[in-house]
């Protein structure tokens, strides 16, 4: 730009706006993204509260304010998912399968099991937890994969086979989750959303462990 160098105005740099240039009200923010915006001065840098200005976006698309519940509840989030897919968790894949089991428990379920491998023998069809929700009617057929990326349509596939088998007319009462610790691949997710089947994330996985506290679990 060396026809701006008279005008002093020959350095710039192209920014793209968040949030659609839209702004975003102060008591979003933390305390120290507030504590930065209050500088006077031309220009202040904030690469160190890249996380705090990610939440402050994420708190407007939400529509909620930030508070230390929400802010603990986020933090136990990130460590739980770090924890589950931790190569130094004792958590294999069997156990993973019981740590869900127990989960549905504590998220009302009556009663849950583990049905043997050979349920479906000569099938791809797999079901890793049945759950019993008695007083609603209702059962549960879970497919659980510890994936530490992405999970691809095969568990899906997998559950949608074992639903026909248990559920050939779709008379009884029996829902499906696909479940893993980390994400789904896109095409995992159009195929369950097509076979009403919910697909519950690392994250949500996260949430739920949460919501339900260590005394749902145990791994004697």
């Amino acid at each position: 730009m060396d026809d701006k160098i008279k005008d002093d105005t020959a350095i710039r740099r192209n920014v793209k706006w968040l949030n659609k240039g839209e702004p975003i009200p102060r008591n979003l923010c933390g305390s120290g993204l507030v504590s930065r915006l209050k500088y006077q001065g031309t220009c202040v840098g904030a690469t160190d509260l890249i996380d705090d200005i990610e939440q402050a976006l994420k708190s407007y698309k939400k529509g909620i304010s930030p508070s230390y519940k929400n802010q603990l509840n986020e933090e136990l989030k990130k460590s739980t998912i770090k924890w589950l897919n931790s190569d130094s968790s004792l958590l294999d894949d069997k156990k993973f399968e019981e740590l869900i089991r127990q989960l549905i428990k504590g998220l009302g379920a009556q009663s849950s099991q583990i049905p043997p491998k050979s349920k479906y023998k000569g099938s791809i069809a797999d079901v890793d937890v049945i759950a019993d929700f008695v007083h609603l009617g209702i059962q549960l057929y879970i497919q659980v994969k510890k994936h530490k990326k992405q999970s691809d349509a095969h568990a899906v596939k997998q559950l949608i086979e074992a639903l026909k088998i248990d559920n050939p007319d779709g008379t009884k009462p029996i829902y499906g989750w696909v479940l893993t610790s980390g994400e789904f691949a896109p095409e995992a997710v159009k195929l369950a959303d097509s076979n009403a089947i919910r697909v519950v994330n690392g994250e949500d996985l996260a949430e739920m462990m949460i919501s339900v506290g260590l005394q749902s679990f145990d791994d004697n």
